[in-house]
């Protein structure tokens, strides 16, 4: 009732405050979204569609969608705020920065990677221009470097994240886990690019600071432990990496339970090492681990499963066990198989779908422009009719 009355009083400040305090909860979605159009209508009509205040009210509909998992709506609404933005304030002002970002994240998570990087970049200029230096500008570099790394784009994605480590250097007081954070995204550019040694430095300084912040059995630790671990054997550095893998494998084991997916993976990497270091029955009892972990959370179409099955199967033929390797090695080209089938079925059902969407929308063009053609045609009749 509150939200309501403050709704109707167009007192959007006051709105926003308790729109915030109802997304948390499916009641109270139901109930804020019906008002929140009701006033986007009513402002529309005052104010015009592209007014800045239609152009807050499709944010907060899009941060509601969001959170509730409405997805294609919260795009729709953010897509809005942000074309009003541009077009009534400009690129330079906040609220186009903020939307840009909303808009970078979201588009990330839907797998839109070209156009989250674009949005990404966008929010980065508005930064530069409405915060140079700050902390906001360190996190806007930050996440378009991320976007920049998930489209291969490394050169660019390495300057980017020196930048935001640098700005984060000279602010006072220094956030250490966003410092972190930037350190282990850079090593992890530098792997990527075949730059190992350089790559260990950097995820060096990421893991000691979160250990410092977050002590020894925190999972953001324990991530860490992994990735400098798996970088560390890739370099021939077993002894280093071994008591990295081992001690991911002992907090994700107490946090996760032993039949989680994480867990299958840290002992598949640990298994590699140990093998490396000559400990072959270690390495089969973590790799048929893995294994049956991967067979029943993942099933038999999916490629981890296979490469589980294909590291065991080489190992077996190593230690002399040939019938039982090779069994392994074909159980893994058969997993292999079963995922192209099952993404060949996949692909051709999104084909399907989108054909049958384009159609419906096809269908209600032409629904609207028979309605839209009766209209003019019973219009022209009357006034025919008025003048006769």
């Amino acid at each position: 009732l509150r939200l309501g009355v403050m709704v109707s009083r167009g007192e959007d400040a006051e709105t926003a405050k308790v729109v915030l305090a109802a997304m948390k909860t499916a009641t109270g979605f139901q109930m804020t979204k019906p008002l929140l159009l009701k006033s986007l209508a009513s402002k529309e009509k005052v104010l015009g569609a592209s007014h800045p205040e239609v152009g807050q009210l499709c944010v907060l509909l899009g941060n509601l969608c969001r959170k509730q998992g409405d997805m294609v709506h919260a795009r729709q609404h953010l897509m809005r705020a942000f074309t009003i933005f541009e077009s009534s304030l400009g690129r330079n002002d906040p609220m186009t920065g903020n939307t840009s970002y909303s808009l970078g994240m979201l588009l990330g998570t839907l797998g839109e990677l070209t156009e989250s990087e674009r949005f990404l970049r966008l929010c980065v200029l508005n930064r530069e221009h409405c915060k140079p230096n700050s902390a906001f500008l360190a996190d806007a570099l930050f996440n378009h470097a991320v976007s920049l790394k998930k489209l291969q784009q490394y050169a660019e994605a390495e300057a980017v994240l020196k930048r935001s480590i640098e700005i984060r250097e000279k602010l006072e007081p220094v956030d250490e886990l966003r410092l972190a954070a930037a350190c282990n995204a850079l090593g992890a550019v530098y792997q990527a690019i075949g730059q190992r040694e350089t790559a260990v430095a950097h995820l060096h300084r990421g893991l000691n600071l979160r250990r410092k912040l977050l002590g020894e059995d925190h999972l953001e630790v324990a991530m860490g432990c992994n990735n400098l671990g798996t970088v560390l054997h890739l370099l021939g550095r077993n002894s280093e990496a071994r008591p990295m893998l081992e001690q991911c494998l002992r907090v994700w084991e107490r946090h996760f339970g032993p039949d989680h997916e994480k867990v299958a993976l840290v002992q598949s990497n640990l298994a590699l090492v140990m093998r490396q270091e000559g400990d072959a029955d270690g390495s089969r009892k973590l790799l048929e681990k893995s294994l049956a972990v991967r067979e029943r959370s993942l099933g038999n179409a999916d490629r981890r499963v296979a490469k589980s099955a294909e590291a065991l199967g080489n190992l077996l033929v190593e230690m002399g066990d040939k019938q039982q390797g090779q069994a392994m090695l074909e159980k893994s080209v058969e997993v292999f198989h079963n995922e192209e089938v099952l993404l060949a079925k996949r692909a051709k059902e999104a084909a399907v779908a989108q054909a049958n969407k384009e159609a419906e929308e096809a269908n209600q063009q032409l629904a609207a422009k028979k309605i839209q053609s009766r209209a003019r045609g019973m219009s022209g009749r009357k006034r025919a009719k008025d003048v006769k």
